[in-house]
C-alpha cells in the first residue's frame, strides 16, 4: 500500500520563478539592441542596391558628368541616413573599377549599450558592398 505524501504548496515567487523572470528579461532586452542594428544594415544594403540600379540606369551620364557623379554620392548618404544609419562618422564610396564594375559600400559603427552602464558599450562596425556588374 502506498503511503500519501503531502507536499507543502510552493510560493509564487521562488528561486526559479525569479530566475525565468530575469533570463526573460535579459533576452527581451538583447533583443531590443540587436533588433534595430540588424534592421539597421537590411536597410542600408538595400539602398546601396538602389542607388546601383540609378547608377545602371544612366550609366554614360554618370560616368561623364562629374556634378551628376557627386550628386548621386549625396543622395547615397541621404539614403543611407533615412535607412537608420546614423553613425556621423559614416563612411562612403562608389568606386568605378571599369565601365562594367562598380562597387558602392559604407562603412558604420553601431553600438550595444548595456542599462546602467553596467559594461561599456561594445562597438560594431559595419562594412557593407554592393558590386554592381554591367554587361556590354
Amino acid at each position: 500500500m502506498a503511503i500519501p505524501i503531502n507536499y507543502k504548496k510552493p510560493r509564487r515567487i521562488n528561486f526559479v520563478s525569479v530566475s525565468l523572470t530575469l533570463v526573460a528579461a535579459s533576452f527581451l532586452y538583447v533583443g531590443s539592441q540587436l533588433l534595430p542594428n540588424f534592421l539597421a544594415k537590411q536597410e542600408a544594403y538595400r539602398a546601396l542596391d538602389e542607388i546601383s540600379s540609378k547608377f545602371s540606369g544612366s550609366r554614360g551620364r554618370y560616368l561623364h558628368d562629374k556634378q551628376a557623379f557627386r550628386s548621386l554620392s549625396a543622395e547615397l548618404v541621404a539614403e543611407l541616413r533615412r535607412s537608420g544609419v546614423s553613425d556621423p562618422q559614416m563612411e562612403t564610396w562608389i568606386e568605378i573599377d571599369s565601365p562594367q564594375e562598380v562597387r558602392f559600400g559604407v562603412v558604420y559603427s553601431e553600438y550595444f549599450v548595456w542599462p546602467f552602464d553596467v559594461i561599456e558599450a561594445h562597438e560594431r562596425v559595419v562594412e557593407l558592398e554592393y558590386l554592381l556588374e554591367m554587361k556590354r
